[in-house]
């Protein structure tokens, strides 16, 4: 099979979306279909991605050209490239399928143009989002069904972590600096941990990543008094994700808009215990009070970092049934359900084009 990938963002820029598409692309391949990844995204050049800042204007001569038999747009709450291609492929007669990898607001700008892509495509498209709480804001923004199709991870490329044996407990996240992920409310949550803690055991927190909120957050953190508490290493590459998430102890997901969460789920595949805000992707992979804990508010979020960094016990049970309970979001299943969703989206694209009884 064919597979034309449509991102608007892709590396070298960072971020889930980048990743997610580039890593679904390679194992594609590893199965055997011939991939073609389609970016606005300007940078490095590599076999089997177009780069294009027009491709949004002239999409029918992309389709043309790449000769897809699917086309699987990836898009945010703003994707002008991915909605383009969606609805040049629709009207062709491809089979299409969207992907949405952020939560949706309920009101404001941002749902309009998924409106308006919607209503153009009508039924000649499969709607899909990477978490069940991100295929509900999707649902209600675009008045059609979305099916499931949860983001993919090699459950065994992370290492295990030896949780609650170090002398010093450490907490770490890893997120992009920007707003939306709320590194400053983290930087707030980890003091009052420590004033809670009242130095009663040793810890740390590491927060790597790199973004626009960068420089303000290392400022905030000598503000707060927390620079010999909190690590800012900047942005890690993978490998240096693996050896940060296999000496940790606990993982602190602050973001209130989160659609799935990879990083909360790297750090469950390391047997690493994640604390994160209920209603969000991660609470599709974290089981309150087994593996981590899921909490309302900052105080809360406080609260149970607080608890398991004293309850040493209670840390290491945590990190136990991480490191055994299967993780539903592999690779193997994730393209498997790719197929099935690409059978269906021709399904569904064939019976606009022939209703039935029409032969």
């Amino acid at each position: 099979m064919r597979i034309l990938h449509v991102s608007d963002v892709y590396a070298p820029s960072l971020g889930g979306i980048e990743r997610q598409v580039a890593d679904l692309a390679d194992q594609q391949r590893i199965h055997g279909h011939e991939v073609v990844v389609l970016t606005s995204t300007r940078g490095g050049d590599q076999p089997g991605l177009l780069r294009s800042a027009s491709a949004a204007w002239r999409p029918r001569q992309v389709l043309q050209d790449v000769e897809p038999d699917v086309v699987h747009c990836h898009s945010s709450v703003v994707s002008p490239l991915a909605w383009s291609l969606a609805r040049a492929s629709a009207a062709t007669g491809l089979p299409t399928l969207l992907t949405m990898h952020s939560l949706v607001p309920a009101r404001g700008p941002q749902p309009l143009g998924l409106r308006a892509t919607a209503r153009v495509l009508g039924e000649r498209a499969l709607w899909t989002a990477v978490s069940g709480v991100a295929a509900t804001g999707l649902r209600r923004a675009v008045g059609r069904p979305v099916q499931v199709l949860h983001n993919g991870i090699d459950p065994s490329a992370w290492h295990v972590s030896d949780v609650g044996s170090r002398p010093a407990v450490t907490v770490v996240s890893v997120m992009r600096l920007a707003a939306r992920k709320r590194p400053m409310a983290l930087l707030d949550t980890l003091a009052e941990v420590d004033r809670q803690i009242a130095g009663a055991v040793p810890w740390r927190a590491v927060v790597a990543g790199a973004g626009p909120q960068q420089a303000a957050v290392a400022r905030a953190a000598r503000r707060r008094g927390l620079q010999q508490l909190v690590s800012l290493p900047g942005r890690l590459d993978r490998q240096a994700v693996m050896d940060l998430l296999g000496a940790a102890d606990l993982y602190v997901a602050p973001a209130l808009l989160e659609s799935f969460g990879i990083a909360a789920l790297e750090a469950r595949c390391a047997g690493v215990p994640v604390v994160a805000v209920r209603g969000t992707g991660v609470g599709e992979f974290v089981r309150h009070d087994v593996d981590g804990l899921l909490v309302d508010d900052d105080q809360e979020m406080a609260d149970a970092v607080a608890r398991l960094i004293l309850d040493r016990a209670g840390l290491r049970a945590m990190a136990e049934a991480s490191a055994n309970a299967p993780v539903e979001q592999s690779w193997p299943r994730a393209v498997e359900r790719c197929a099935q969703l690409y059978e269906l989206a021709a399904w569904q694209t064939a019976r606009t084009l022939w209703p039935t009884g029409v032969h």
